[in-house]
């Protein structure tokens, strides 16, 4: 399985359209997003993609995990990110999303810190070294500035009986 890295940043008049712009950066603004915890399935790839091409039907329910963050400040900076770290032997790993109503770095040292809690809260787990991330930020401009990084999963499989 391939998890796909996206991110996008969108201005509108309405929190939505802000919403709806950052996605169209992302190629999945045509779907139905369900977002998802944090773990990372057993062999499974994370790639850093930036955006995806369409490759679902218009409305298709879409796994994600998402960092979002929007703001109407004018002129303020704000900055969503993802980060993620597998096991060993490619046994699985975790996600961790954040936002932040200033720069990257901020961003980045509360994604640090979270991981690691989240490593901790998971011993029995035999972990690479390195933690993988991205982070995008945006100054706002108005009336609203969405920024967002998400991990895709892919379609939502659910059999009715």
């Amino acid at each position: 399985m391939n998890i796909n890295i996206v991110w996008g940043k969108g201005h509108g008049p309405t929190k939505k359209t802000a919403y709806d712009s950052a996605l169209k950066k992302t190629g999945i603004h045509n779907y139905n997003l369900i977002s998802l915890s944090s773990i990372v399935p057993p062999n499974t790839n994370v790639i850093k993609s930036g955006s995806i091409d369409q490759e679902w039907e218009t409305g298709t329910i879409v796994s994600v995990v998402q960092a979002r963050n929007t703001s109407s400040n004018v002129g303020e900076k704000i900055s969503a990110g993802l980060s993620w770290k597998k096991t060993n032997g490619n046994n699985g790993g975790i996600f961790l999303e954040e936002h932040c109503d200033n720069d990257k770095n901020k961003c980045k040292k509360k994604l640090y810190a979270g991981m690691n809690k989240m490593i901790k809260n998971r011993p029995e787990w035999n972990w690479k070294d390195n933690v993988n991330y991205k982070i995008i930020d945006a100054n706002v401009e108005g009336p609203y500035t969405t920024v967002l990084v998400l991990a895709i999963f892919g379609p939502f499989n659910m059999e009715y009986n």
